[in-house]
Formats: structure tokens, sequence, C-alpha cells
């Protein structure tokens, strides 16, 4: 009797498990089914938002530009003769036989980048003053001509090897002027001086950008960018698309990516990423083209000087280095509003980065780490609004957000807003733009809810990142009084007086034109004759003029992007309709400044 009432309950038992894992399974089916439907239902979701009729028309990223964008850091690498002189630039003037840096390091260059988060190495070949940093039939004035490796050193293949290493890709700086021997002044785009020289100092650049480019068809760094400083006027179209394909090149005629405008490391707010295509086409187009409905896309470079103003090493710059304090409300100012972050390196005439260099790289790259590792709270999604919740009351100060911008720039303002204990909403933060990524610095708050709503855009918002978090410390240097307001410049005019001769008045600008940047010209007239026409010349040469714009009241706003020393005489040629001989003009420039 005992064994039958076992086996009974056994059976029971078993019966019991069986439909346990029955049910369970059932469950579980039912669970991944609708897990499954539900993972359907967003994609398709997503797919009818990307669609969105009414997002058509905006300005999308190709490939290469949404890659470059993404990624966010890079290092820019500027070791020149000059360093030798203790200048900034030189014009063939340094001797070869002193260029020896006997313990250049590229892979010490590689780690710089990679200490505080660069994925590209941005190498200038090829500065102003001619020197050529690889081995090269175009130019006596090049490595193989000096004590470097008895003769035989190539930086370039160096450095190169060191991308690879440290799986970096490489973008190439190689300056399309050639002043000593060719007579293309800084700023002409490679245009010389004697138009019979031309042809043959084509053949030169051209012969530069095969030799360098090519190098990258049998190794494995991508080469991702192509620098043109100051525009380039040299067609070397079928070199890039044969040799570098995948690049984006700032300024010059295939230019899609484009310089902030200024070298102090800012970004104004709002920076949209598009512009018309009129614009982006003059090759020198900045942020002051910006139009969110413009027809073209074309991300914003920032660059950023290490030492203060200053690129090239020398023994007064080196204790000039921008400390870490500095780089992140640049971080902040320029990454935080959109913009792709070019920092400056100079290695000394040792060859290596100096020390106290490599120190505040490594903390920058630490800093940003601790800011940005451990959000409170996130989320992401379609349409107008976004919350995130907390179990308990959360203290946070910063919010980030990131818009999915390959299907153009949608959100046009947002709003951002916490719930305290008490129910009640408060506005922390407004904008506009947000594109690559938003950051917001702002006081402290208890929140039990934080909202993000798009409260104007075009087409369905796709938030690709809504993050909030908690600083310690002080943080106040990073709230920016410009970050709820759109940005508006501020007017400190610097007043000169000139007369006119003929239909034609010239006024030499050159104390003004101290740095590349951009500036705006205000004619006051104190006559009736109509302004044909505003061009600047450069050393006497008008190549720049192209980038003279003339807005509301008089206003004409001119981009200046070379560099500038005081042997340069920069002047502005006013023309008018009818003979104006000696009336009296006042005429007005400033800086214009974040």
């Amino acid at each position: 009797m005992d064994f039958e009432l076992n086996t009974l309950n056994t059976e029971k038992m078993i019966r019991c498990i069986t439909i346990v894992l029955v049910f369970g399974l059932i469950a579980c089916k039912t669970k991944d089914s609708q897990s499954s439907k539900n993972n359907i239902d967003e994609k398709l979701a997503l797919q009818e938002a990307i669609n969105d009729p009414e997002a058509a028309h905006l300005a999308r990223p190709t490939e290469a530009q949404y890659k470059y964008q993404e990624r966010e850091r890079i290092l820019f690498v500027h070791l020149s003769p000059a360093a030798w002189q203790g200048v900034e630039w030189d014009r063939e003037t340094t001797p070869l036989k002193d260029i020896n840096p006997e313990q250049l390091d590229t892979d010490q260059w590689a780690e710089a980048a990679t200490s505080f988060g660069a994925k590209t190495i941005l190498y200038v070949a090829k500065h102003v003053g001619g020197f050529c940093w690889w081995q090269t039939a175009t130019s006596e004035y090049s490595i193989q001509n000096t004590p470097y490796k008895g003769g035989k050193g190539d930086v370039l293949n160096e450095l190169i090897a060191s991308c690879e290493k440290y799986n970096l890709q490489m973008g190439i700086y190689i300056y399309p002027g050639d002043q000593e021997h060719w007579g293309n002044r800084v700023g002409t785009g490679g245009i010389t001086k004697d138009p019979l020289k031309q042809e043959a100092y084509n053949k030169v650049f051209r012969g530069q950008y095969t030799e360098v480019l090519s190098r990258f068809k049998d190794t494995p760094v991508l080469l991702n960018e192509l620098w043109f400083d100051g525009s380039c006027k040299i067609d070397i179209t079928d070199i890039i698309n044969k040799f570098a394909p995948d690049a984006v090149n700032l300024q010059g005629p295939l230019a899609n990516i484009r310089w902030c405008g200024n070298e102090s490391g800012v970004l104004p707010y709002p920076a949209w990423n598009s512009l018309s295509k009129e614009d982006l086409n003059t090759g020198l187009a900045t942020v002051k083209q910006s139009n969110p409905d413009g027809d073209a896309w074309a991300p914003l470079e920032v660059d950023i000087p290490n030492m203060g103003r200053h690129w090239i090493w020398s023994p007064q710059n080196e204790v000039k280095m921008r400390n870490v304090k500095n780089l992140v409300t640049l971080y902040y100012k320029s990454v935080g509003r959109g913009g792709v972050f070019l920092l400056n390196s100079s290695p000394d005439t040792t060859g290596l980065i100096p020390e106290s260099h490599m120190k505040i790289y490594k903390e920058f790259g630490d800093e940003l780490k601790k800011r940005f590792s451990n959000p409170i709270g996130e989320t992401k999604g379609l349409g107008n609004k976004h919350i995130i919740k907390f179990d308990r009351p959360q203290k946070i100060n910063q919010l980030m957000i990131r818009e999915d911008y390959r299907y153009g720039e949608r959100i046009r303002g947002y709003e951002v807003e916490v719930k305290n204990e008490k129910g009640e909403w408060q506005l922390v933060n407004r904008g506009s733009a947000i594109g690559y990524k938003r950051l917001v610095v702002f006081d402290d708050v208890i929140a039990t809810e934080v909202s993000l709503e798009i409260v104007k855009h075009v087409g369905t918002p796709i938030v690709r990142d809504f993050k909030v978090y908690k600083l310690e410390g002080n943080n106040d240097f990073l709230k920016f009084p410009d970050d709820n307001v759109e940005f508006v410049e501020e007017i400190n005019w610097l007043r000169c007086s000139f007369k006119t001769k003929g239909k034609q008045a010239v006024v030499d600008i050159s104390d003004k034109i101290t740095i590349p940047a951009q500036y705006r010209f205000k004619i006051n007239k104190v006559f009736t004759h109509a302004v044909t026409s505003v061009r600047v010349a450069y050393d006497g040469e008008f190549v720049m003029g192209q980038m003279v714009k003339k807005g509301k009241d008089g206003i004409y706003n001119f981009t200046h992007t070379a560099a500038t020393t005081k042997d340069h005489k920069i002047t502005v040629q006013v023309d008018f309709d009818n003979d104006a001989k000696d009336a009296g003009f006042s005429f007005e420039i400033e800086e214009v400044k974040d």
C-alpha cells in the first residue's frame, strides 16, 4: 500500500511539474512573441519616421561625413622648421643642417592622441614654409637633405606605422603654396604670382599629393581628411578620387566640411550643419553661412592652438600650454554645440611632444571620461516628448542630447524641465540646434523626473540619446550665458577714415587683421554714391575677396583664413558707381567674437 501511495504521489508530482513547464514554456513563447512584435513595431515606426515626407528636403551627411563627425576628437600635429628659429612660421629660412629631431618618436604622438580619446591624427606634412617631411622628388627643401637618420628618414612613413599600431586613422595637411621658390603667397591657394610658372608648379603640387596619398593604398590606416589651408586653386580632384575617395575635405573645391571661423576653440550657438550649396562651393564657408534649411551638409571643425594663439613650439610658447580646465571649457563650447574637436600638438626640436603637454592631454582625457561615463538616467526614441523617471529623487546638473542626424537636423527647438519632489516642473534649459551632440551644465536641482520636449521640428524628431548626469565639484565655469539664447554678436568697431580716388578707395587694414578669424566691415557713407563692390587684397592680390559677402545695413562679412605676420599687407578696395574723388568715407572693422 505504501508503495502504491508513493507511486501515485510521484506521478502526481511529475504531472504537476509537466503542467508548470508547459505553461511556463507557453508564457515564454508568448513573451518572446510579444517582444518580437514590439521590435518589429519599433523598426516599422523608425522606418516611417526616417521616411517622413516633411523632412525629405533636409540635407543629410554622406557616409564619410557621418563617420568623420562620429570620431569627434582629432589630434593636430605641427612639427615645423620654424621651431628651430623660435618663430610661428618660416619662409624656407631654417638651415637644413639644423633640422635633426634625433629623439622623434611617432608612437609618442599616437599616445598623445589616444590619451584624450582622439581617433585620428591630422599631420602637417608640409606647412607654409614649404618643408616636406617625407622623401620627395618635388623639392630640395625636405627631410632627405637634413641630418635626420642620415638623410634616410621619412616622418610620414613613421607616423603611418604608428597609426596602424595604435589603430588610429589619419588626415593630411599639405600647404598649397611655396612662396620662396614659386611665388605663390600665403592665401593664394597655390596661384603663382607669375602666370608663366603656374603650369610647372601645378606639376610640383600634384606630385606632392600623389607621393603622399598613394602611400595609404597599401596600408590598413584609413586616410579620412584632407586640409587645404586657405583653400586650393589647383585641380587635384583625380588624385583625391583615386587615393582618398573616403576623405572629407576642409576648404578647396571639394570642401564638404567647414572651418568654425576662428582659432579660439569656440563654435557659436546654434551651429547648423547645413548651408547652401552656393556657399559651400566657394571652398571657404564657415559657421556664418549655416542654414538649417540649406541644401548641402558640411560639418564644422573647431581647430584649437594648444599654446594660446600659437601652433608651433618654441621655448616661449611651451609654457603657454592650455590647462585642463580651459580644454574642458572648449570641449563644451565645440563638441557640446555639435562640432568636431581638433586639438593641436607641437613637438619640440627633439621631435617629442613636451612631457608637460603629454600630461595635460592625459588629464584632459581622464576628465572627459569622468564627466560622461556614468549617466544617472537616459532614454531615447521618436516623437516630441521624452521622459526620464527616477526610483528616488536625484540631484542632477548636466544633460546631453544627441539627434540621429543621419536623417537631417530635424530638431529646431527644445526645452528641458525637471520635476521636483513637490511635483512642480522647472525649466533648466532651452535651445535650438542639437545635431551630433548638445551639452549643457546647469545649477544643481533635485529631480524625480526629467522631460525633454521638442517644441519645434521638421518631420518626426529622432532622439538618439537623452542623458542626465551629476557632476561633482564646482562647474560654474561651464554655465554659459548664451546656452539659452540665440548667438548674439557684440559690436566693437574699430574706426578709420579714408579718401576716395575716382571710383575707388583703398584702405590699409593690416594692423586690424592680425589673426585668422571672421571680420566685418561697415562703410558709413557721407554722400549718395553707391558701393558696387568690396574686395580684400593680400599683399596686393585679390585672392580672398571671394568670401566678402554683403549683409544688412552696409555691413560686409569677410573670412580671413591665412596666417599673418607684420610683413603682410592687407587692404580693402571699395568701388563706387560714379566718380567720388576726394569724398569722405568712414570705415569700421571688427573681429566677430563668440
